[in-house]
């Protein structure tokens, strides 16, 4: 008989069960710190009877190696590596929402279809996360090579607040995983591969965009792309790549973007879009309609129409969750430990034992939990919190790093820079424009906004850089430095072509 819930769970609080895949159950969670920090999260923990297989435990290490690496806003964020009473979990973003899968059956099933710009805009979205994805590289600035394998409607959440973000990293290719996949085999779901991946060949980023391709395709038309009669014969309609013109199903769309779906879906890699960056700009034109451009607030004010008993429910279930109380430390609260990953397999550290901020060795890679290096407030409270318990000569080591400012004008910038900077948020970054719509904002290479002013208070301390374009006018380009605690304000005046 399962465990009831809720239930403590190291550091989190298990409310309800999400899903249930091939190797892990999903629940939707809590988390809290001190001064009554609270948190809905998503916590992923593998299944209790592959708990002793390494192979699956090394799979699930991997997904987190590869998902800690991405910051972008439609990816969905990783929070935590950790081991539980002998059990390895995932916490995550939660996104209150629905996935594409659901919402493309439910306008099918009404025989309606998504509106071509609401279309474009979910594809463009993605296009952004696997261009950052893709794009990644390592320390030493070598591209790891990234392939997310399984870009399909399932992977896709849309949160009621109108943000995409593609989730799910846990068979991306990389090269020197911990745990490789099979010679030959191809993984992924099969309406949703490209004809190499079929094959059980190579593959490198445009197997993915061939995949955002046949999204594309069935949001436009509201069939299935490459559906057979079985999965052999959807797997031959893919490799012939064989499928009806968009017309047939949906008259109304314009001969051009059936033009750029056609060059997602060519059969050879070197005839498709080459970056998600190109086929995000393929798109830019059909991001507008007669009410103008589509953003992502009007695909909340789609998904209110449409699902407004569903948030309500999710308001509901916000409202509860914010109710529980913490558990405690009886209850084996806390009691979570750090895992780090070695060439050889697995490690494991123990609780009591201090947490590096640098990997001991050059040949071990520490995943950390996100509450112990990110600059949020939330995670350093609880960071110390920890500590203070341990270590109790703590406080007043830091009792005098506060004081000794006041009385040493010399000791001062380095104290702020290695004592207190931590605590200190990054930003804000202000930009205005003239004129302000229609626009197209990018900030290293992401997509930002389309009017402005525009605030960002999510941005990473150093260097930037950010681009502002409208048609008929030329493109604006900036490098800019975010500083700790320090506005920076950009005023751009864009000039027509």
């Amino acid at each position: 008989m399962p465990p009831k819930l809720p239930r403590p769970y190291g550091r989190y609080l298990l409310i309800e069960p999400i899903a249930s895949g091939g190797m892990a159950t999903l629940y939707r969670a809590r988390v809290y710190g001190a001064e009554g920090f609270a948190r809905t999260v998503a916590v992923k923990t593998i299944r209790e009877d592959l708990v002793a297989d390494l192979e699956f435990a090394r799979m699930f290490i991997d997904e987190a190696q590869i998902a800690v690496r991405m910051n972008h806003p439609n990816i969905v964020q990783l929070y935590e590596l950790g081991r539980n009473e002998d059990q390895l979990y995932i916490a995550m973003e939660y996104v209150p929402g629905i996935d594409l899968r659901r919402l493309w059956r439910d306008i099918s099933k009404s025989g309606d279809r998504l509106p071509i710009a609401a279309s474009c805009f979910i594809v463009a979205q993605l296009c952004e996360a696997l261009d950052y994805a893709h794009s990644k590289t390592d320390d030493a600035g070598n591209s790891l090579n990234l392939v997310h394998r399984d870009v399909s409607p399932q992977n896709i959440l849309i949160s009621y607040e109108g943000a995409v973000k593609l989730t799910d990293f846990g068979i991306v290719k990389v090269p020197n995983r911990l745990a490789q996949s099979e010679k030959g085999v191809f993984k992924g779901k099969v309406g949703y591969v490209s004809p190499e991946q079929s094959r059980g060949k190579a593959i490198d980023s445009r197997s993915d965009l061939f995949a955002l391709g046949i999204i594309l395709y069935e949001l436009l038309t509201g069939h299935r792309c490459f559906r057979g009669e079985n999965d052999l014969d959807t797997i031959d309609r893919v490799r012939a790549t064989r499928y009806d013109k968009i017309s047939k199903h949906n008259p109304i769309v314009p001969p051009a973007l059936e033009r750029v779906v056609a060059e997602a879906l060519q059969a050879k890699p070197g005839k498709r879009f080459q970056s998600g960056s190109l086929f995000l700009k393929a798109l830019w034109p059909f991001l507008v309609d007669e009410q103008g451009p589509f953003n992502g607030k009007r695909l909340a004010d789609y998904l209110a129409s449409h699902y407004s008993a569903a948030i309500i429910k999710e308001r509901e279930r916000e409202q509860r969750d914010n109710s529980l109380p913490a558990p405690l430390e009886d209850d084996g609260y806390g009691k979570t430990q750090v895992i780090a990953v070695d060439e050889l397999g697995l490690k494991q550290k123990r609780r009591d034992e201090p947490v590096p901020l640098v990997s001991p060795n050059k040949h071990a890679k520490t995943i950390f939990p996100m509450a112990a290096v990110r600059t949020v407030a939330d995670g350093h409270r609880v960071r110390i919190k920890q500590q203070l318990r341990k270590k109790p000569w703590i406080l007043p080591l830091i009792a005098t790093l506060l004081i000794a400012p006041l009385v040493g004008k010399f000791v001062w910038p380095h104290l702020r820079t290695f004592a207190i900077r931590p605590f200190l948020s990054a930003g804000p970054l202000v930009i205005t424009t003239k004129p302000d719509s229609e626009l197209h904002i990018s900030i290293d290479g992401g997509l930002v906004g389309t009017s402005t002013p525009l605030r960002k208070t999510d941005l990473w301390p150093g260097e930037h850089h950010l681009e502002i374009s409208k048609p008929g006018f030329r493109t604006k380009q900036y490098t800019f430095r975010i500083a700790w605690g320090e506005p920076t304000r950009i005023h751009a005046v864009l000039e027509p072509d």
